[in-house]
């Protein structure tokens, strides 16, 4: 289900004209080259691992990409694997309406922690609100105080 024919889908389709099929896009290609490999590498090294190398693989693409951040090999080292990782996990303990409780039992806001059943729920909700803030915010700001300057190098592809 996409998003139907609106100012809100003029700007994305904006956005993704713009960014995505920019002359930029080839000065990724390095980027993308090199966090592959390293994938392979890995998977050479441990095999049984598989879908972790490609979580990684495709997180620390992007993360280079937007955020000029080096993603570390290791997810227990890592800060943002660790906190992706956790809101994760804290999502699917939550299940898929997750996004909507607050509509569904608006009361859930004004329970205490404390209180039998819903508390706990209350409580991995704060949790997983937090630790997606800290996904979107901590990168920016990182992002902020080491900025990025792509050049644009038509003489390499990918």
């Amino acid at each position: 289900m996409g998003l139907k024919y609106s100012n809100k889908w003029r700007k994305h389709h904006q956005l993704y004209q713009q960014f995505l099929c920019s002359p930029l896009t080839p000065t990724f290609c390095p980027i993308q080259r090199t966090k592959v490999h390293e994938m392979l590498r890995d998977l050479l090294n441990d095999p049984h691992n598989f879908r972790h190398h490609y979580k990684r693989c495709s997180g620390a693409i992007i993360m280079k990409v937007i955020y000029n951040i080096d993603v570390s090999p290791s997810p227990q080292k890592d800060f943002y694997v660790k906190v992706a990782e956790e809101a994760d996990k804290n999502l699917s303990l939550l299940g898929a309406p997750s996004a909507i409780f607050d509509k569904i039992f608006p009361l859930i806001y004004y329970t205490p922690t404390w209180f039998p059943i819903i508390g706990p729920i209350k409580r991995l909700l704060l949790q997983t609100r937090e630790l997606t803030r800290m996904m979107m915010s901590v990168p920016f700001d990182v992002a902020l105080k080491n900025p990025i300057s792509y050049q644009v190098d038509m003489s390499e592809h990918c």
